[in-house]
């Protein structure tokens, strides 16, 4: 069975991609959430659409 990627990361998650501290990681958590909110999308508190995340970081 493969493994399947999340759908969401978690601060944890974007820590370690950004190399950044927490704080900023749910900084950027909380803004990029606040963006796909303005957009209709459903977001949960300290998860990130890894989709999203992906498109707006390359």
């Amino acid at each position: 069975m493969k493994d399947k990627l999340p759908v969401y990361y978690t601060v944890t998650d974007v820590m370690k991609i950004l190399h950044c501290g927490r704080t900023k990681a749910y900084s950027l958590i909380r803004r990029l959430n606040e963006e796909l909110n303005k957009q209709g999308k459903i977001t949960f508190p300290g998860r990130l659409s890894r989709k999203y995340f992906h498109q707006v970081t390359s």
